[in-house]
């Protein structure tokens, strides 16, 4: 009998397997270039050209935060440029109310053409680098018929006004009469209407309604800025009894400057509610402050 020989190989009993471990699988960004093979960013993970070292998407986001960031920087630059201007004008104005007080002088032409002439004077230097930002707000176009609806606004803000001095000289406060610093220097009314409507009219619309109410509105909202910078503006005249018929003349200002786009209705607005103010002077009636 022949016995058939069991003694059989390892190979032949179990089958040949591969030990080998599959290789780890290809992480973005480490493919290796050639043909067909796609690349993808390290940072973002998006998909880019091989040719090309730098990611697209990468460089539009680090271009979208730059510009943010210099915006950023330009806003608060503007800002504090504003808040400056504030705080100077308010200074001046400080200075010459002290000067009246400590003199005894209330009513000196030379005085209030000092005044006049220095806030003009530091208006024009702030509104120098911000020329462009404000001849865009003189030469907007806008409907005629807003110059004649400030110019009717104008009647109400001077009612306000008189009645609110009506009440303090009630009171026992002193009326203000601002005709008579120009009389008494033997200068007509025509001086007094430059020095009380229109210069103020001119500058400190530019001052409040250009630069304060154009720089917060970036930061604040076109809203908050304008009831920020009607209040700076009532403050700035440093009289409390004056403080509400101000504050609302400066809302009613900066609504037309945020629905006009435009500095002129205000303007006009300042100017004839001013010119009320001495007209009603001249005339023998109640001034206004």
């Amino acid at each position: 009998m022949t016995v058939k020989d069991s003694s059989l190989s390892t190979e032949e009993i179990i089958p040949a397997v591969d030990l080998a471990m599959p290789p780890p699988p290809e992480l973005p960004g480490e493919v290796p270039e050639g043909p067909g093979r796609t690349r993808f960013c390290n940072r973002c993970g998006s998909v880019r050209d091989p040719e090309s070292t730098e990611c697209p998407n990468c460089d539009r986001n680090a271009a979208a935060v730059s510009a943010a960031d210099e915006q950023y920087h330009t806003d608060v630059r503007s800002i504090r440029s504003s808040l400056w201007l504030y705080f100077a004008l308010l200074t001046l104005s400080a200075v010459f109310i002290a000067w009246q007080i400590v003199t005894g002088d209330k009513s000196s032409l030379v005085t209030e053409l000092v005044s006049s002439g220095a806030f003009s004077l530091v208006v024009l230097c702030w509104c120098a680098p911000s020329l462009g930002m404000i001849f865009n707000l003189l030469k907007t176009r806008f409907h005629p018929v807003w110059i004649l609806v400030a110019i009717c606004t104008a009647i109400p803000t001077y009612l306000l006004a008189s009645s609110v001095v009506d009440f303090l000289v009630y009171l026992g406060v002193e009326r203000l009469d601002y005709l008579a610093t120009f009389s008494n220097d033997g200068f007509g009314f025509s001086l007094a209407v430059i020095a009380i409507c229109l210069q103020p009219a001119i500058f400190e619309e530019l001052a409040f309604r250009g630069i304060i109410q154009g720089s917060l509105s970036r930061v604040l909202g076109d809203r908050e800025a304008l009831i920020v910078s009607a209040l700076m503006f009532g403050i700035l005249h440093l009289s409390i009894p004056s403080l509400p018929h101000l504050l609302v003349l400066g809302l009613i200002l900066g609504w037309l400057r945020l629905r006009t786009k435009s500095l002129l209705p205000g303007m006009a607005l300042h100017f004839t509610h001013n010119f009320l103010v001495i007209l009603s002077e001249k005339a023998g009636g109640l001034s206004p402050w």
